[in-house]
């Protein structure tokens, strides 16, 4: 009996995913569009803001969680500002990190969903001035930063060229080891290793952001292997250092930004 060949099924046509990074004024823009299913970090020294731009965008930020409306906004307002998102296959969002001169490390670590009542293509500049009214306006932070942690936290950022020993870090948080880990975890959701990597490539962000060049600003937040500063940059931002640094002096240059694949 002869068999007729099946003509293989078409793959369904799916959008790629796309993170474009760019600058607006004193502040770090990131913007995804049809995100994968997958989990997003974010450290930041000073404030947070996460907007989302469709349905599909949860969030974890310290003991608060939930899921964003289609241009809601959420603030994480403090020194060591951390949020987990979740985004569902197609949605799309945008970070904004504000300008952290001024974050006193033992200043209220928060987060808040405000309503802001703007448009999810605003400026990221009126979406900054928006959130500091809304705040400024919002009733006391119900708590501060465990002094603990933000004796680790100001150690980590004055130390990133340094070899970190957890036996350091918590005698410096006076606390025991496993108890600092508890703390980072319970506030942050992180490792403190795994917040230092992040606190690194923020620092690595501005550097570049400024001027500065791959190699030099790799060892400046004390990455001496070139290749590991890369994985790790990508891995936390989606994009490597060099591409991360021609988006933005062109956002810079000319007012407009270039989209970057995050393969």
């Amino acid at each position: 009996m002869e068999r007729t060949a099946r003509a293989p099924r078409p793959a369904p046509s799916r959008a790629a995913l796309s993170v474009r990074w760019s600058r607006d004024a004193a502040l770090e823009v990131l913007e995804v569009d049809e995100a994968p299913s997958r989990s997003w970090s974010f450290v930041w020294p000073a404030r947070v803001m996460v907007q989302a731009r469709s349905a599909g965008v949860r969030f974890r930020a310290g003991r608060q969680r939930g899921e964003l409306a289609c241009g809601a906004v959420l603030v994480i307002d403090g020194p060591g500002a951390h949020v987990v998102l979740h985004t569902d296959r197609g949605a799309s969002f945008r970070v904004v990190f504000g300008r952290p001169e001024g974050t006193s490390p033992g200043a209220a670590l928060e987060a808040r969903v405000v309503d802001l009542d703007v448009d999810v293509d605003v400026a990221p500049s009126t979406l900054d001035e928006r959130a500091r009214e809304a705040l400024r306006s919002a009733p006391p932070a119900p708590r501060r930063l465990d002094a603990r942690l933000a004796r680790a936290c100001a150690y980590i950022a004055q130390t990133l060229a340094d070899e970190l020993r957890l036996e350091d870090l918590a005698a410096v948080a006076g606390v025991h080891r496993c108890h600092l880990c508890r703390v980072f975890a319970q506030h942050l959701g992180l490792s403190p290793l795994r917040f230092r990597a992040q606190v690194r490539v923020a620092r690595a962000r501005a550097l570049l952001a400024a001027g500065a060049d791959c190699i030099s600003v790799a060892h400046e937040v004390g990455y001496c292997d070139q290749s590991h500063f890369n994985r790790s940059f990508r891995e936390i931002t989606g994009t490597t250092p060099g591409a991360y640094a021609r988006a933005v002096r062109i956002a810079c240059d000319d007012g407009g930004a270039r989209w970057l694949s995050a393969a």
